[in-house]
């Protein structure tokens, strides 16, 4: 009787602590805003990676011009990498135990001679470990 009642109060915090985990892995997508978008904790950007879908289905589309885009996304991040045609939006870096990524989402936008948006896409990336 006493093994069974110490139990109980363990069963009830392994649910709780189960129904935690499955909120936090399960990232939902959020409406896309602009303060949002720019929110930067350390070394990442907190809501981008929940935005970006809103973002690519409501606000960003073929044609914008270049203003625009700067007006509603910001400075994009200055890859060397890439063409010139093309700019960059890090949505999401993981880390595991040091400063080496291991995975990454990226918002790829390319551009017109006109500088309007002909194309946009997200590229992942992960480590071959």
């Amino acid at each position: 009787m006493i093994c069974k009642n110490s139990e109980t109060p363990i069963l009830y915090i392994s649910q709780i602590l189960l129904a935690l985990l499955f909120i936090a892995c399960n990232q939902e997508n959020k409406p896309f805003n602009k303060n949002g978008w720019q929110a930067k904790t350390d070394f990442s950007y907190t809501n981008r990676d929940a935005m970006v879908q809103d973002l690519m289905a409501k606000h960003l589309y073929k044609g914008m011009p270049y203003k625009n885009l700067m007006d509603l996304l910001g400075v994009p991040k200055a890859l060397t990498d890439l063409p010139p045609d093309v700019i960059a939006y890090e949505l999401m870096t993981e880390y595991k135990w040091n400063i080496d990524p291991v995975a990454s989402r990226t918002l790829y936008i390319k551009l017109n001679a006109d500088s309007t948006v002909s194309d946009f896409y997200i590229k992942e990336w992960h480590s071959e470990e």
